[in-house]
This record gives structure tokens, sequence and C-alpha cells, in this order.
């Protein structure tokens, strides 16, 4: 409409111009000039006339165009929408449930944040005889490729806990690496998957009550009310042909520690008055002075921490965090 409007007033410029250029002064004007310059006049105006109607087919062609391609682009969006949100079904079915949790944990919370529908961040548990396991899993990117990641990441670790009975950490994520890069690397090449993920993993000996622990790019933050401990992971990922896990730990628990380990997407989410990443110290802040309070209310107490921290910023990434206690 706002084309038309636009193309009539220039219509109505060039008629002018039109009769500016054909109709000499009226000093000199005579009968003869006249009937010339209304010919030349009518000629011009009949030929701007079928210019404009020309103009007028094609842009209502053109319109009824961009109206069917932006219906088709809305079934699109609507279809896509409607198998993220599915897909998103099927990456929580693959999650512990809550009845789990509950029967292995003496509490415990989990903040889980895609950056959209489905992300790559995601967490396991398990229990085997007197042993509990438990990992957080940050796959490399976010969206439907970090998604399929941590399906793949899933698949293997099931596979191996079904093969094994593990007490050490570091034992575990070497078998994990090593089934995790041959399901995903082509055998013809040797070059190492350059999509892999980070992952902290938990085995817990409910008979004695020690810890170990081992990492890649994620840490484990110990809290109880009179301390703060942090177990560094080690500078690798799974899905290097070759994995360096020579850093690990172990140490007795005690029943008032809370464990909590997350993704990079949390430190990494900028916000604040000054537009800064969150960052590790915040963070470990954040938890040390809710430690007293009970889980439920501390999930509570951290999505909204998060919330005002991210503001009105986009969100950086996927973010998981997971807080336990044995």
């Amino acid at each position: 409409m706002l084309f038309r409007m636009i193309l009539c007033n220039t219509f109505f410029v060039v008629f002018i111009k039109t009769l500016e250029h054909y109709l000499p002064s009226p000093c000199s004007l005579s009968v003869d000039t006249i009937k010339l310059s209304e010919e030349a006049v009518k000629e011009k105006v009949n030929s701007l006339e079928d210019m404009l109607s020309m103009t007028t087919r094609y842009m209502s062609e053109v319109e009824d165009k961009l109206k069917t391609a932006n219906e088709k682009m809305k079934a699109l969006y609507s279809d896509l929408l409607q198998s993220l949100n599915y897909a998103s079904l099927i990456q929580q079915s693959i999650q512990p449930k809550t009845i789990l949790l509950d029967g292995v944990f003496q509490e415990h919370c989990v903040v889980n944040r895609p950056k959209e529908i489905i992300g790559g961040d995601n967490f396991w548990v398990e229990t085997k005889d007197n042993k509990i396991y438990a990992a957080c899993i940050d796959c490399t990117g976010h969206g439907v490729p970090g998604a399929m990641l941590t399906v793949g990441a899933h698949f293997s670790l099931n596979i191996i806990f079904q093969q094994k009975k593990y007490e050490r950490s570091e034992i575990m994520l070497e078998d994990f690496n090593q089934h995790f890069y041959n399901f995903f690397s082509q055998k013809q090449s040797s070059e190492d998957l350059r999509q892999g993920l980070d992952i902290g993993l938990i085995i817990f000996d409910t008979t004695t009550g020690i810890i170990n622990y081992c990492g890649t790019n994620i840490s484990l933050i110990r809290i109880n009310k009179d301390e703060k401990n942090i177990y560094r992971g080690n500078r690798s990922y799974i899905g290097n042909k070759q994995i360096d896990l020579s850093v690990s730990h172990s140490f007795n628990s005690k029943s008032t520690d809370s464990y909590f380990m997350h993704s990079d997407g949390v430190t990494d989410q900028f916000g604040g008055d000054r537009n800064k990443k969150l960052g590790h110290k915040r963070l470990e802040h954040l938890l040390q002075n809710i430690f007293s309070l009970n889980m439920n209310k501390q999930r509570e107490i951290i999505d909204s921490f998060l919330n005002d921290w991210k503001g009105s910023n986009e969100q950086t990434d996927d973010m998981l965090l997971i807080g336990m206690k044995f």
C-alpha cells in the first residue's frame, strides 16, 4: 500500500514536469502550438498510465508471492517448533527421574536451562551394589548438535557401566572416552573427534563414605559449614583419541557436605551492573551463603539469582548446575 502511494505521487510529479516541458511560456502560445502540446501531453500521460498499470500489476504479483512465501515460512517454523519440542521430551526422557534422585541422594537440586529448546548439557545418575555414580555433562555447542551429543554420551556411559563395576572415576572416564571416541569417529580417519564434551564424575561408596572424583574441565565444589573445597578437573576433553586423566581426588565425605557440579554456561553468563561474566567466585560465594537451606530452597534462590544476573542479556550458553547431599 505504501509503495502504491509513493508510485502515485511519483506519477503526479512526472505529469507536472511533463506539462512544464511541453507547454511553452504563455507569451509564445499559438493555436497550433497548443494543439501539438495537448497531443504530446496526452501521449505522455497514456504512456505513464500504462507504466503505472504494469507496475501495479507487478507489485500485486510480488505481494501475492511474498504472502505465499510468508505462509510457507510460518508453516515451516511451526513444524520445526513442534519437532524441537518433541526432541526436548526425548532428551528429558534420558535424564534421571526425580523418583531415582530421591532414592539415591539425601537431598538434591537441578538447575537446567538450555539456551534453546534443547541443549548440550545433561546429567547422568546410576547405582550399582554399594556405589552411587553421578555425572555432569557439558557437550560442545548447544541446540540440536549439542543435544545429539548428549544422547551419544548417555549411550556410551550406559554401555560401559553395564560391562564393569568401577571403583575409580578416572578408569571409568578412560573407558567412556574410548567408547565415545569410537562411537563418533570414522575408522578410516586418524584425526581426533573435534566435537566432544566435558564431564565431572563422582563415585560415592555408601559403605566407606569415600568419594572418588575425576573430571575434564569441570570441578567438584564441596561446601560445609566450616569450609569450601574445590576439586579441579583435568585440562582435557572426552572425544580425544588420547586423553590425560592424571588428576583425580579421593576423600571422606560427611553427611553435612553439599556437592555441586556445573557447566561453564553458568559462570560464563554475562550480566550484573558492569555486564561481566558471572565467574566462579560469585557462584561459589552464593553457594556458601545458602548452604544451611534445604536444596529445594537453594534451587529457587539459584534460579532467581541467575535471572537477576542475566537481566536483559541474551543467555550465553546452556546452563546446568546439579547439587547433592549423600
